[in-house]
């Protein structure tokens, strides 16, 4: 069985509730981590990470182990990362079934990432 090859999507082309988004981003600012603690016990790590392509720029909410493969600058592969809203705004997130990596070889921006034109600030209303 062969692997079909992903197919890439820009920012300014994701809508909310949509989910199975490939995406070759640049991280451009990681934000204060919060720690919040679940009524199990278990300690949660939330940090909200801007990344921007040469269309737009998206918040994203990394969680745990996720925090540490940001860094400020560089540029990732976003594999079947999903739109929530959070209290009306757009959200990117990544789940057990998606992969966040270091792009590969052919996968690169086409030109400077646009951080002017990011959709999270942009509220919906759920009608």
């Amino acid at each position: 069985m062969t692997l079909r090859k992903p197919v890439f999507t820009k920012v300014e082309k994701l809508q909310p509730g949509t989910q199975g988004h490939n995406l070759i981003v640049q991280v451009m600012n990681v934000g204060e981590v919060m720690e919040k603690v679940r009524p199990s016990g278990d300690k949660l790590q939330i940090a909200e990470v801007l990344l921007a392509d040469e269309t737009g720029a998206v918040l994203f909410t990394a969680r745990n182990e996720q925090i540490k493969l940001f860094k400020k600058g560089e540029c990732v592969t976003v594999r079947n990362a999903k739109v929530n809203m959070v209290r009306g705004f757009i959200r990117l997130v990544v789940d057990k079934w998606g992969a966040i990596k270091p792009p590969g070889p052919t996968e690169k921006l086409q030109g400077p990432p646009k951080v002017e034109n990011n959709i999270s600030n942009i509220e919906y209303e759920l009608v």
